[in-house]
């Protein structure tokens, strides 16, 4: 864990991710919970690519500061239920108002695919449900897509880490299809978790999902 004084010059060997995180005071910095250290490996290598990042939940917008500075390049969008006012005026940035499970405002607002999404909105299960199996197919090929604080989802019934278990299941579908006696499994129409879901990573609070991309 790195704690920074207030005092704003980079720091040698602590993780620039994990600076920016303390510098805007997100709850992902290590003040708090600490998932920023969970990214930087996956982030590091397409820093300066001219990229998308769609982050559902910006309150303040502490987070969406903290993308917008890392990501020096990147066109960095967000969608609140509360507002717009992310206290940040560059036109790499779009705000827009509305529910993220709301797929008829999605569309409208969000028309394109993106490299990068990160639900950190609603915790209710029901509502990352429908926002992935809504946004999951707007990630790019290679791309990604964050569910954030999965602590919340055990106080849930059919919550968002059982539907995570099934996307599981997704990547074993041959396994899968075993075990559902099913015997030809050439015949057998994959579904679109299955053909288009490369990994999963999953860590305390956090999962990753990563899309094939156009060679796999």
């Amino acid at each position: 864990m790195f704690l920074l004084d207030d005092n704003w010059p980079l720091k040698e060997n602590v993780p620039e991710i994990q600076q920016l995180a303390l510098k805007q005071e997100t709850c992902k910095s290590s003040k708090d919970s600490n998932l920023i250290t969970r990214y930087e490996p996956y982030i590091k290598d397409i820093k300066h690519e001219k990229s998308k990042l769609l982050r559902i939940g910006c309150l303040e917008g502490r987070s969406i500061r903290m993308w917008h500075e890392y990501f020096p390049n990147a066109e960095i969008f967000g969608v609140d239920i509360a507002g717009t006012n992310v206290g940040i005026n560059s036109d790499r940035v779009q705000i827009y108002q509305g529910r993220q499970d709301d797929k008829e405002f999605i569309d409208k607002y969000l028309p394109g695919n993106f490299d990068i999404i990160i639900d950190d909105g609603s915790v209710d299960s029901l509502v990352k449900i429908v926002t992935f199996q809504i946004l999951f197919p707007k990630v790019n090929r290679g791309g990604m897509y964050v569910i954030e604080h999965l602590q919340h989802a055990y106080l849930q019934p059919n919550s968002i880490v059982d539907f995570i278990k099934d996307r599981i299941d997704d990547l074993n579908f041959y396994g899968k299809a075993l075990r559902a006696n099913r015997k030809q499994l050439v015949s057998i129409p994959l579904t679109y978790y299955e053909m288009h879901t490369k990994a999963i990573h999953l860590y305390p609070c956090i999962a990753f999902f990563f899309k094939k991309d156009k060679n796999e």
